[in-house]
């Protein structure tokens, strides 16, 4: 019997109790690394290094080693690569429309509203003149944040208007779909 096929997305630091455990067992590993300082005392068969949002490139190389499995571990953009395989692959895992929940900030917000849940109010700004007139309506301090990207990346505190412009642009720079989302910064939230 061949041993099962594991691709894992993403092989650094912050994977490295999932990739340990996953060598302590009886499988053929794969990886996808966003560049060549990976885990690499780990016996990987393949490694493909590459922008861990280039989907089309990651699915090429789960069809070329015939991946049984996909796993992903602390990181956005691998959680959506792997939803991605798993369901081109008919694979147990995530799916993509979780995916895109899990990973976009607005829709997170408005599934929330609309299920009463109790969140800060927020707004999608696609202008600094939007951000401003949010803050208006809310007061300081707000914060803006991409809609889509991981960690802290692009995500500023806005205690006063002289902060709207660096903190909105630095937003959208960091932002894939070059969408900002605004929302309250104080514990007082509302359900909207």
């Amino acid at each position: 019997m061949s041993k099962k096929r594991v691709l894992v997305i993403n092989l650094g630091w912050e994977q490295e109790p999932l990739l340990r455990e996953l060598a302590s067992r009886d499988l053929e590993l794969y990886g996808v690394h966003y560049s060549d300082d990976y885990l690499s005392d780990i016996d990987f068969r393949d490694v493909l290094v590459c922008d861990l949002r280039d989907l089309s490139e990651i699915s090429m190389f789960a069809e070329k080693v015939r991946a049984d499995a996909v796993v992903s571990d602390q990181c956005d953009y691998s959680y959506f690569a792997q939803a991605v395989i798993a369901e081109r692959r008919n694979l147990p895992g995530p799916r993509i429309a979780q995916a895109q929940i899990a990973t976009n900030k607005l829709l997170q917000r408005e599934i929330a509203r609309k299920q009463g849940l109790t969140i800060p109010s927020f707004k999608l700004c696609v202008s600094v003149s939007e951000l401003s007139g949010f803050a208006a309506e809310i007061g300081y301090p707000i914060i803006a944040k991409p809609v889509d990207n991981r960690g802290s990346f692009g995500v500023n505190k806005i205690d006063g208007p002289e902060d709207l412009e660096s903190a909105f642009h630095d937003a959208v720079i960091n932002s894939h779909s070059r969408l900002v989302i605004a929302e309250q910064s104080s514990m007082a939230c509302t359900s909207q």
